[in-house]
């Protein structure tokens, strides 16, 4: 990974404002947007995926993280990343394979956890709007788990201070 980008990963349960979140501080920064790669995976099967499926995503979002960095890009932001990933494993029950965690001990980015303070809104591709507690208490414990400094946006409104 260069050490000379900015590479901010945003990560939090659904619906906390992660994607918009992401487009505004790209457009701040004039950064490049790394996008959640299951929202370009899963239109066409919507919430009737498997296990590989979700191993495929992992992989396409890996390839993405790796293009953004190889680019000349200083400043990188990320819609989600890897961990998102372990979570969604672990949350359903799935087998987390072993590349997931080593992927992730590799990342140093800055973290950001966005809180859940912002109402649920449903798309095609939510369906845990009573989690979002547990889910955000699963992220705080696997950053922490990793070592991984992160930030809490409390209040998306605060996000001029990233």
């Amino acid at each position: 990974m260069s050490s000379r980008q900015r590479m901010i990963a945003l990560v939090g349960a659904e619906s906390t404002g992660k994607t918009s979140l992401a487009i505004d501080l790209s457009k701040k920064y004039k950064a490049l947007l790394v996008e959640e790669q299951a929202r370009c995976y899963l239109p066409d099967i919507g919430l009737k995926y498997t296990t590989q499926d979700i191993y495929n995503i992992a992989k396409l979002q890996i390839d993405a993280e790796k293009r953004a960095i190889a680019s000349d890009h200083s400043i990188l932001i990320f819609d989600t990343e890897l961990i998102t990933i372990e979570i969604w494993l672990e949350f359903y029950g799935y087998d987390i394979p072993s590349w997931i965690p080593e992927y992730i001990q590799d990342c140093h980015y800055e973290y950001v956890l966005l809180d859940t303070n912002i109402p649920w809104v449903a798309d095609d591709l939510r369906n845990n709007p009573q989690d979002r507690f547990k889910i955000t208490e699963m992220f705080r414990s696997k950053l922490d788990h990793y070592k991984k400094s992160y930030k809490i946006l409390i209040d998306i409104e605060d996000w001029a201070t990233l």
